[in-house]
């Protein structure tokens, strides 16, 4: 400890009994580590701002991953608590939403209530019969124009308003470097910190 605040320890929280083990900054609040919740002994690993910060226009108060000990199922990202709220990925380790088990989710995503995210801006939701979606996401759901990959490499083009799929329509060189720009935005997401 220097001047009376630990750096690095161990605190168990009353009376939930959660466990917060790690660094802590020079005000005693925790910096980076992992907190234990324990009623469901899920955990998050991460780095904690203690303040909360803005990027694309989506608030967050610590970067890190959360994961689910029931399911195994993973989330990366930016967190606003203990919510998702900005870039990140979800991994699925167990997946009922769907009739095809998802395997992953990467773009944006915005807090909703009791903890709980969904792709919100920009992504894509892939399946693992190696199917993927792109597109703009609005609360969880497809938006306009949404581009579908079979898992072949075969792009088709669909459009979603109020729920309602319709397509697939002839792609055009637009749709081709829209499609081609956008994939490669989550792909250069998930390589830079």
């Amino acid at each position: 400890s220097k001047n009376n605040i630990r750096e690095w320890g161990e605190t168990t929280y009353s009376p939930s009994g959660d466990i917060f083990y790690g660094t802590y900054d020079n005000l005693g609040n925790r910096a980076f580590g992992t907190y234990t919740f324990k009623a469901s002994n899920d955990l998050i690993e991460a780095q904690y701002f203690n303040k909360t910060l803005e990027k694309n226009s989506l608030k967050y108060d610590r970067i890190g991953q959360y994961t689910f000990s029931n399911s195994g199922n993973t989330e990366f990202g930016y967190f606003l608590d203990i919510a998702l709220n900005g870039f990140g990925f979800k991994q699925y380790e167990e997946d009922s939403a769907f009739d095809i088990e998802r395997e992953m989710e990467v773009g944006l995503f915005r807090a909703g209530k009791e903890g709980t995210s969904a792709l919100d801006g920009y992504g894509a939701r892939f399946f693992k019969d190696d199917s993927a979606w792109y597109g703009y996401w609005s609360a969880g759901g497809g938006t306009g124009n949404m581009y579908y990959d079979d898992g072949s490499g075969d792009i088709s083009k669909y459009n979603r308003i109020n729920g309602n799929l319709t397509g697939p329509f002839k792609m055009t060189n637009a749709d081709e470097d829209r499609f081609k720009r956008r994939s490669e935005e989550h792909t250069s997401e998930l390589q830079s910190p």
